[in-house]
């Protein structure tokens, strides 16, 4: 017995140590295959995440070539017909006919060498804009070549949005820097079209340019636009692998770990990044991570108890029961600790055993739900929870029915033709779950049931970003096809795609080239698929092709090839834009480099071909003629009716020019109003001038425009060839000398170059030189006039008269030197000397007596005209009583609100306003109402012919009626005789001035008249 007992312990031993090493093994396994399952889930969820952002890098990659590209061919064309001809540019149009403006771009602009914007496309500058420090201008002006630049985000002086401006520089023909041409693109176009695109809750996609700086950024957690990431791992990355990769990114700014995939933009300092947060692409995985876990543990707990009832053996029976009690205690922890609910039914249909998380899924009370329920009870407690929709006891009957035909076998205990049922329904509170049946042998099931609404929402959104990246390409403007790259058979073809070959996608699918097209178009076809798979890059190709219903079409093909997982050759696709509308447009634009928008007349540049090719002929002996033509006053047309209709005035123009002129002639426009003319096989100069005279009446001619009749003149400059020059740029240059002297001549005429003209002009230049240095030199000097009072004989002002004292020609009246200070911009600053030094004059003179100073039109729609006058005044003490500005009626005709708002002003100051030179312009008598004037001058011309002309005494005396009812004096200008003096008291005047008193004279002097001369006003007046 103790022998058999021994064995017996030694075999009780051996099997105790066996099963240990069994259920060490097998739980060994279990946590292996856990840990082997995740891993694979793992890998899965990250290659799907990697496969899907990299697929929308390369995406929107693509997109952002073509745009960046597309803008890039806009700058080079626009750079380029600005290089040629700045004077005739015109970006109007270019605005309009560009898509970019419908999208992503806010405005085109170009900016000056000074770093002043000088046009914009989104209409005229209301006041200069200095965009000399910003980037874009610093880059190309430091750059040696022209280098298309693409900048941080700002906000847009112009604008005053956030913009990126993509630029080149603008060359002269010396290749000196001559500004920047720029399209200013809104980031936030980007911004919501990638916000359109579900990258997750903590996703984002992301422009970042190779200095690091964030382009455009879109993505509900993420705000980095103008962030600098030049220290993160993505330019670190960009640098090893340029064409595109992904790595793991820990974001300081959020704390999220994501996963980043970017592509570099081809050709661009660009690179486009995906990223995703890893927690959303893991939830999937973390999800089963918990329910395998639970199991395993479960499994673990079950093969423990059983190992340890084994070793245990009957001595340990009762410490066994507590350890099996402790066991099922954590059985029952892990158990109710599944992410998935669980139910255990037996044989009959009953309920064994249940988890917390089943009650929970389904909103039920533990103390409803005990063992031994049926299906049907739990279907019925359900119901009441509202988290059963059917029927309970139909849907019970028919479960347990199908489910009991193979209860009784439990080899063969199925559902329906499987061991496992699974099945997906939805709750009414529209939850998806996933239900498990698995049936158990010798009777019974267990059922799981799993919550996977989050899992089917990730699933039912990655297939909504996977249709949506198929209407995209589906509704993509351009042709796309895929190709298998073994067979070369045709996979895909998107809509624009049979549009442009006509057939349809049936036709084409599943088919080679060669079953396709012709032969001729299917071998150049297979060449280029040839090439592409050889040289492993993407191939660019452009090229002309014959369409079936479109006819010849112009194209730019891009190819590239999709790898496998391997690095083999999974997919050829392609993608072909019809450029054929391009070309043509691009053609047109030739043309436009060459023509005139307006007109359609050759431009500038057009016109010096056809000069340089005439005058080989003249070289050959042959003579011509060119004709400079000046509009006359066509200013006041667009002034006046507005610049629609001066456009038409310009049009009809060059159509009568084309009328006076023979076939073998040549017209061109030059500028706003400036045409020109090449007058070929010229017989004698007169043929050059019955030509003007001819050109004279047509354009004399009156217009009549959407209900306006227009008249304009021209004045004509004509230089011969060989007799004034046989050089393009002297033939040009003596002709504009002609035509300036037309011009000065009265307009209205024409004139032919004389060597004694280029003399002339020369002197005049030499006059504007020396008018610059006037003022600082100190050579101008103020003469006085005195006006008298006809009421009580007293001096009453004296009028500030002008005069320069060049150093070589004498005393040079305001005449022969105003027009020019007002040509070359000096009259503000002279006028504003004359006033400043009037008013310190008038400080000497006694309290009654004012000073009449001209205030030049200049000076009133200056910038600051009231400062100035205070200015003045301030300075020199003067009261604003004793201030007398006189304007001429022309000063109205110029921004008739802004003047009169200054007026009045002026007004208010106390500053007294007279009207010069009345009654020689065309509207006084509507400006005596517009505005209440102080004191009326009658001009000296109706003063000298009043003994001999009736009519001069009328207009006097209704003047002087009409400026007593308004309250406004009378001035006299010009009174040079006793008799004058009579008549204009007894017409009504209430002052005189003129030489009959006094002469102009310095200010040293006209304080002694005040003094001396009493009586010489008396016998005056």
């Amino acid at each position: 017995m103790e022998i058999n007992n021994h064995n017996w312990r030694v075999w009780l031993r051996a099997v105790a140590q066996v099963s240990v090493c069994l259920g060490a093994v097998t739980i060994g396994l279990i946590w292996l295959s856990v840990s082997f399952l995740l891993a694979v889930e793992r890998v899965k969820s990250e290659q799907a995440a990697i496969q899907n952002s990299g697929n929308l890098a390369r995406a929107f990659e693509e997109h952002l070539t073509r745009l960046i590209g597309e803008v890039d061919r806009l700058l080079l064309t626009l750079g380029t017909n600005y290089e040629r001809d700045p004077t005739t540019f015109d970006l109007t149009s270019w605005n309009k006919d560009t898509y970019l403006t419908d999208g992503p771009a806010i405005h085109i602009g170009i900016v000056g060498p000074d770093g002043f914007l000088k046009i914009n496309s989104a209409g005229p500058l209301q006041s200069p804009v200095d965009l000399s420090s910003t980037e874009t201008f610093w880059f190309h002006f430091n750059a040696s070549d022209d280098e298309l630049f693409i900048s941080k985000p700002a906000i847009g002086r112009v604008s005053g949005k956030w913009s990126i401006q993509v630029s080149r520089r603008l060359s002269k023909p010396g290749g000196s820097f001559d500004g920047v041409i720029s399209v200013a693109l809104d980031p936030y176009y980007f911004v919501r079209f990638y916000d359109s695109i579900d990258v997750g809750r903590n996703g984002y996609v992301a422009i970042v340019g190779s200095d690091g700086v964030v382009r455009a950024v879109g993505g509900r957690t993420v705000d980095a636009l103008g962030r600098n990431l030049v220290e993160t791992q993505l330019l670190k990355r960009a640098l090893l692998a340029p064409a595109g990769w992904y790595f793991s990114e820990h974001t300081r700014s959020d704390g999220i770990k994501r996963l980043v995939s970017y592509h570099t933009v081809k050709g661009f300092p660009l690179i486009v990044k995906v990223g995703i947060a890893e927690q959303e692409i893991f939830a999937e995985h973390l999800s089963k991570k918990r329910s395998y876990s639970a199991a395993a543990m479960a499994m673990t707990l079950v093969i423990l108890l059983v190992m340890g009832l084994s070793i245990s053996g009957r001595v340990k029976l009762e410490r066994a029961r507590k350890t099996l009690h402790t066991k099922n205690a954590q059985f029952d922890a892990a158990l109710n600790n599944m992410s998935q609910g669980l139910l255990l039914f037996n044989s009959e249909s009953r309920l064994v055993l249940h988890n917390q998380r089943y009650l929970q899924m389904y909103g039920l009370s533990p103390e409803k739900v005990k063992p031994g329920c049926t299906l049907r009870d739990l279907l019925q407690l359900r119901k009441a929870a509202g988290t059963f929709a059917g029927d309970p006891d139909r849907y019970a009957d028919k479960f347990v029915d199908e489910a009991g035909k193979f209860m009784g076998d439990p080899d063969i205990a199925k559902f329906g033709d499987q061991r496992v049922e699974t099945k997906v329904i939805e709750l009414p509170d529209g939850r998806t779950i996933s239900i498990t049946n698995q049936a158990m042998r010798g009777g019974g099931w267990v059922s799981t049931h799993d919550d996977i609404t989050e899992r089917r929402r990730a699933e039912q959104e990655r297939d909504r970003n996977r249709e949506f990246l198929d209407l995209i390409i589906e509704n993509a403007p351009a042709p796309i096809f895929v190709k298998d790259a073994s067979e070369r058979r045709y996979v895909l073809v998107n809509r624009a795609g049979e549009r442009f070959w006509g057939a349809s996608r049936a036709e084409m699918i599943g088919k080679t080239s060669h079953e396709v097209f012709p032969k001729e178009e299917a071998d150049l076809i297979a060449t280029r698929d040839e090439q592409l798979l050889q040289s492993d890059q993407p191939l660019f190709d452009e090229r002309q092709i014959c369409t079936p219903h479109n006819g010849i079409r112009s194209i730019v093909s891009r190819r590239l090839i999709v790898r496998d997982s391997g690095g083999k050759p999974r997919y050829v696709v392609g993608v072909i834009e019809d450029v054929t509308e391009r070309k043509r447009a691009e053609e047109r634009i030739a043309h436009l480099a060459d023509h005139d928008a307006l007109t359609d007349l050759p431009n500038r540049r057009h016109f010096a071909e056809k000069l340089e090719q005439a005058l080989k002929l003249v070289q050959r002996g042959k003579r011509l003629a060119i004709l400079y033509i000046d509009l006359d006053y066509f200013k006041r047309v667009n002034d006046t009716l507005g610049h629609a209709i001066g456009d038409e005035v310009l049009k009809d123009v060059a159509d009568r020019l084309r009328g006076c002129v023979r076939e073998i002639d040549a017209i061109a426009r030059l500028s706003g109003d400036e045409f020109a003319i090449i007058q070929t096989s010229l017989e004698q100069p007169s043929d050059a001038a019955a030509l003007a005279m001819r050109i004279r009446e047509a354009i004399k001619a009156p217009y009549n425009l959407n209900g306006h009749s227009v008249v304009v003149d021209s004045s004509i400059g004509i230089s011969i060839a060989p007799n004034d020059s046989t050089k393009l740029d002297e033939l040009l240059k003596t002709a504009d000398i002609a035509l300036y002297e037309a011009k000065t001549s009265g307009r209205g005429t024409y004139c032919f170059y004389e060597p004694e003209l280029d003399a002339r002009i020369k002197a005049r230049s030499k006059l504007e030189l020396d008018l610059r240095k006037a003022l600082v030199n100190g050579e101008f000097a103020l003469l006085y006039q005195p006006v008298v009072n006809l009421q009580n004989n007293k001096i009453s002002a004296c009028e500030a008269l002008l005069r320069w004292h060049h150093p070589e020609r004498g005393v040079l009246s305001p005449a022969e030197f105003i027009p020019i200070a007002e040509e070359i911009g000096i009259i503000t600053q002279l006028g504003e000397w004359v006033l400043r030094t009037a008013c310190a004059e008038a400080a000497t003179w006694p309290d009654d007596i004012k000073a009449a100073v001209n205030f030049s039109p200049a000076q009133l729609t200056s910038n600051n005209p009231l400062q100035v006058v205070i200015s003045a005044l301030a300075a020199s003490g003067v009261p604003a009583r004793r201030l007398e500005l006189e304007i001429t009626e022309s000063v109205l005709m110029k921004n008739t609100f802004a003047t009169l708002t200054t007026l009045h002003q002026l007004r208010e100051l106390g500053v007294q306003i007279a009207m010069d030179d009345f009654g020689t312009g065309h509207s006084s008598l509507s400006y005596l109402l517009s505005f209440p004037f102080n004191k009326i001058k009658i001009d000296r011309c109706f003063i000298k012919d009043l003994a001999d002309r009736d009519n001069s005494r009328t207009i006097v005396r209704a003047v002087a009626r009409l400026a007593t009812s308004l309250g406004m004096t009378t001035t006299a200008e010009g009174v040079e005789t006793q008799q004058q003096l009579e008549q204009i008291r007894l017409l009504g005047c209430t002052e005189m001035q003129g030489y009959f008193f006094s002469p102009p004279i310095p200010a040293a002097e006209i304080s002694q008249l005040f003094l001396s001369r009493p009586e010489s006003i008396v016998s005056a007046a």
